[in-house]
């Protein structure tokens, strides 16, 4: 369909036409308006967020109006002056109405109250627009001279108009386009702030889905692009599935409700067959690293995948003790069995040895009347991941070394032994050997699991730390990044939760941002820490903190140039003048 743009003349036309429909008398003052101060109050407070994108943006045309003896008025979607800056105060032109309050905050310049106007013309026509002394409809405002440029905001609809005015005898044409350019602003501030409420919401209905569920799930818009993908889906469909089209690669289930919104939902179904491993468990091309001792331990943990001997995870809360174990799993020619998870911590004692072995029907008053298959069982053939093994009960270690040792399960309230061949990774943020010392773990447990031991770094101790943030910020919310502010505070904090709680800061950081940039106040880090401005502590200045990197680097590299440059990602005559600068070891 052709829509033919009206003229500025024929919007003109049409203003006064409805004016003269209306009987409105253009030698008669305009109708009265008394705004008070609560309902100026009011006004402002329906429009805050449109006042808080425009008002900027005003302030930054200050200087060129009070200058040019021009102003600029921000109106509401209905008309009404809601801030204004400027400076016309001295006109004599402008005297009367001044005095009949025109020109102040909580007037309404549509056309039902002012006639034919720039303003009530542009809210109507939703185009920018000139009106020249006695174009306006009363002769009240025929020194007036004004550009009115539309704000339309992100559906359509217009949200606001920015007048720029003066008498007619100074009125620089140019004003209209310089509105045009401020209103161009304003808009794309609000088209910003809608998506990034709308991610938002996309974030928190896929993290609670995520919540319940661990199969791959995404979210596409209406043209069928992907624009959410949880870690599942993204291990399945590629790190990088986000923002392309979605192929129907697999069969799809809408999971999220069907109200108006411009995404949707959905758990993705891999097919039953599988000729490698789970997708939906980690690999260790999902580890986010640029840390030599990291990449050290995943090399180490590769091999040790490969050789089928059990594997203690020693580490601090937070570090990725599970995504190791499923990325050993996912190494081993394990990959197309199951991948079980047990929390030793988690279930209470009494039903340990039914959870990690099974029952039989009838086992106990209030079993299951079918029996239950244990997790050793159902993990048969794969990888058994104990995560806190440390919590232990003792009665259960002897049960766990008996199962270990002969490789075959009974099921509580059944005579009948059943073989299993499983591989064991345990987990522990605990101190093994020293509970072992204590007579809290079983030694022949420990000697039993400790096949090899792998120890996670904790973060503060990693030289990938920057690196590491942006990469799960660029995962979290693609439109968001951090301040040199918050870049400071993440660099300078312990992080005694380590990645876990890392995710759980820029998570929080990325929805209490403004405009996708994040402060170190967004990120709410304790005070108490090395978090940059508590009186007294005592923090790494940025040299400081490159020397550090570059000489762990060359310890984990063995004083290696060669192998050092390529993991800090610098030359080699660059780091030998790193070396020379802060008087480095590299002979180690």
């Amino acid at each position: 369909m052709n829509h033919l743009t009206v003229s500025r003349k024929d919007m003109i036309k049409n203003s006064w036409d409805r004016c003269f429909e209306r009987n409105l008398n253009r030698h008669a003052l305009s109708k009265a308006q008394h705004p008070t101060s609560n309902s100026i109050k009011e006004l402002k407070e329906e429009n805050e967020l449109l006042l808080q994108l425009a008002s900027p943006v005003l302030q930054d045309l200050a200087p060129f109006l009070g200058n040019n003896q021009h102003a600029a008025t921000l109106l509401d979607r209905k008309g009404h002056v809601i801030f204004s800056v400027g400076g016309l105060e001295d006109r004599e032109e402008l005297y009367h109405l001044r005095v009949n309050g025109n020109l102040q905050e909580g007037i309404s310049w549509n056309e039902y109250q002012k006639g034919a106007n720039a303003v009530g013309i542009a809210l109507k026509e939703k185009n920018p627009i000139i009106l020249f002394g006695d174009e306006h409809f009363y002769e009240e405002n025929a020194p007036l001279t004004c550009a009115a440029n539309p704000i339309i905001g992100p559906s359509g609809e217009v949200a606001g108009v920015i007048n720029i005015y003066s008498v007619s005898s100074v009125f620089q044409n140019s004003s209209l386009t310089m509105g045009k350019l401020a209103a161009e602003s304003i808009q794309h501030k609000m088209m910003f702030q809608n998506v990034t409420n709308e991610k938002v919401l996309a974030l928190r209905e896929l993290q609670h889905l995520s919540d319940h569920y661990h199969e791959p799930i995404i979210s596409l818009d209406p043209d069928n692009y992907i624009i959410r993908a949880n870690e599942s889906a993204k291990r399945l469909l590629g790190r990088n599935c986000v923002g392309r089209f979605y192929k129907e690669e697999y069969p799809k289930e809408i999971i999220s409700d069907k109200r108006n919104k411009w995404w949707q939902s959905y758990s993705v179904q891999p097919e039953a067959a599988r000729e490698k491993s789970d997708p939906s468990l980690y690999t260790f091309d999902d580890i986010k690293r640029n840390c030599p001792h990291v990449e050290k331990q995943i090399k180490l943990a590769a091999k040790a995948a490969a050789a089928d001997l059990p594997i203690i995870l020693e580490g601090e809360t937070g570090t990725g003790k599970e995504v190791f174990a499923q990325s050993i799993h996912s190494h081993s020619d394990r990959r197309q069995q199951p991948f079980i998870t047990v929390n030793c911590g988690a279930i209470p004692p009494h039903l340990l040895e039914s959870e990690l072995f099974g029952y039989e029907k009838g086992a106990f008053t209030g079993a299951d009347p079918k029996g239950k298959k244990g997790k050793f069982e159902a993990a048969h053939g794969g990888t058994i991941f104990l995560d806190e093994i440390g919590e232990l009960p003792l009665q259960a270690q002897v049960a766990l070394l008996r199962v270990l040792q002969e490789q075959e399960i009974t099921p509580l309230g059944s005579n009948h032994t059943k073989k299993i061949n499983v591989r064991v990774v345990a987990a522990t943020n605990a101190d093994l050997q020293n509970l072992v010392d204590t007579k809290q773990f079983r030694s022949d447990l420990y000697y039993r699991l400790k096949g090899i031991t792998l120890n996670m770094i904790p973060l503060r101790e990693r030289t990938d730390l920057i690196y590491l943030t942006e990469s799960f910020l660029e995962d979290i919310d693609p439109l968001s990044r951090l301040s040199s502010s918050a870049r400071y505070a993440v660099s300078c904090y312990d992080w005694p939760g380590n990645i876990r709680e890392l995710i759980s800061v820029l998570n929080q950081g990325s929805f209490l941002a403004e405009e996708g940039i994040i402060t170190k106040e967004d990120l709410q880090l304790p005070i108490d820490q090395k978090a940059g401005n508590a009186p007294g502590s005592t923090v790494m200045t940025l040299e400081d903190m490159e020397k550090q990197t570059i000489q762990k680097t060359l310890e984990f590299t063995g004083g290696n140039i060669k192998q050092a440059a390529e993991q800090l990602k610098i030359t080699r005559s660059r780091l030998y003048r790193k070396i020379e600068q802060y008087q480095l070891n590299r002979q180690l």
